[in-house]
């Protein structure tokens, strides 16, 4: 099977939950495409694949490569461990995706939810917050 990820190389998560899995996918004979910092994986090339693996990511140029992908018929897993609706003030990371940004990343959330084949997540109440959404 032809696999591209997706993912930011520099979230923690990412390693365990994104680029483990799909080394040991790779070792068991699936052709596996990692996207580089510095080198993103063309639109033609995901075109190209059996499936996607998106880890997380739901930014507005994602969603149109979701639904670029999921038009073309490749198969579209979204992953995501994390409520990144929910970042509480005392998070570093408050400023960059809490407060009046939060709207925006649930709009990405719900994007990707409905342009995903297959939605992943290690948590009961994700799994049913993306069900309200439309996975």
């Amino acid at each position: 099977m032809r696999i591209a990820l997706l993912s930011s190389p520099t979230a923690v998560n990412s390693n365990y939950r994104a680029y483990q899995p799909m080394m040991a996918l790779s070792r068991r004979g699936h052709e596996v495409k990692f996207n580089r910092l510095d080198e993103p994986i063309p639109l033609r090339t995901l075109l190209q694949m059996d499936v996607v693996h998106i880890h997380r990511i739901a930014e507005p140029e994602m969603r149109q490569v979701a639904s670029d992908l999921h038009d073309a018929g490749v198969g579209v897993v979204w992953d995501n461990d994390d409520d990144v609706t929910a970042v509480p003030k005392t998070n570093p990371l408050y400023k960059r995706y809490g407060g009046p940004k939060s709207r925006e990343m649930l709009a990405g959330v719900k994007h990707m939810v409905r342009s995903a084949d297959v939605v992943t997540t290690p948590s009961t109440v994700l799994a049913e917050q993306y069900r309200e959404l439309g996975a």
